[in-house]
């Protein structure tokens, strides 16, 4: 029962069943925790969307939009806290990654980055966390998605100092968080590019799109479309955003050209994406 609450993010319910567990003197097991900080970190990624979309809409102004998701987060966050020192704490669990990685996500998701580099720090201090790697990679990605980039990068000199090897998601989430500081961006950006590069890792989709971002948010529309057609050189398929940002880009600027080669490029389904996306906008 609790399964199915966690797959359709229903908070209240799985709460509800939670609770009918503990009450009945029932010991729940680390998948128990598992589940419920799955289903946080899904219901704050709808909770997110759905609040995002009324907005756009008109069904929602914006102020009231960030109110209701605020709210929403802060009963989330309550819960998830709860839930936690229970499992730490009442019941004593042996937790294992895959768990302390969702309870991380979870926090993430509700805007508690703090607690996301608690937890962190707290496991690989007592020597619990065996694969490091990808759990910096949340917490730097968490800080980065609030714009606290002074504890992102931080992170990242821990990260090194600690002979902990970099990932892409890792350098990902450091662009994605930098492309929001217009006057450091690019120089920032292209040194973690070349740092990325030196140590063995090529870049993603994801990677990409940052560049693009970057590129088209500078009117820089023939920049943009150099990191397109690397992409296709190197067969890694541009996401429906990344189409969108450079299209946008080549309407704002009036670059009919280029944004005749850019349509060009596109197959039928990625052009119905990007149409799709740009709806959005």
């Amino acid at each position: 029962m609790l399964g199915a609450h966690a797959r359709q993010a229903n908070v209240e319910g799985g709460s509800a069943v939670y609770g009918s567990i503990c009450r009945s003197g029932v010991r729940p097991d680390i998948f128990t925790y598992l589940a419920m900080f799955n289903m946080i970190a899904s219901h704050g990624k709808e909770v997110s969307q759905a609040t995002g979309q009324q907005a756009r809409q008109g069904a929602l102004g914006w102020q009231d939009a960030n109110r209701s998701r605020i709210k929403l987060w802060q009963s989330d966050y309550s819960k998830l806290w709860h839930w936690e020192k229970d499992m730490r704490q009442r019941f004593k669990l042996q937790h294992d990654t895959l768990t302390l990685k969702a309870l991380m996500r979870a926090y993430s998701r509700v805007g508690k980055v703090d607690d996301v580099v608690r937890v962190l720090h707290e496991e690989v201090n007592a020597g619990r966390l065996k694969v490091q790697a990808d759990a910096y990679a949340i917490a730097i990605g968490a800080a980065a998605r609030w714009q606290k980039m002074d504890a992102a990068l931080k992170l990242h000199e821990q990260m090194v100092k600690r002979g902990v090897p970099a990932t892409v998601q890792t350098y990902n989430s450091l662009m994605v968080g930098l492309k929001h500081k217009s006057a450091t961006k690019h120089t920032n950006t292209m040194r973690l590019l070349r740092q990325m590069q030196a140590d063995g890792l090529r870049p993603d989709a994801v990677t990409y799109h940052v560049l693009v971002s970057i590129a088209c948010s500078s009117g820089d529309v023939g920049d943009g479309l150099r990191w397109v057609e690397e992409m296709m050189r190197r067969r890694i398929r541009p996401v429906p955003e990344t189409w969108a940002n450079l299209v946008a880009a080549c309407v704002d600027g009036r670059h009919s050209l280029e944004l005749e080669k850019v349509v060009g490029m596109m197959d039928e389904r990625q052009e119905e994406l990007m149409r799709s996306v740009l709806d959005e906008l």
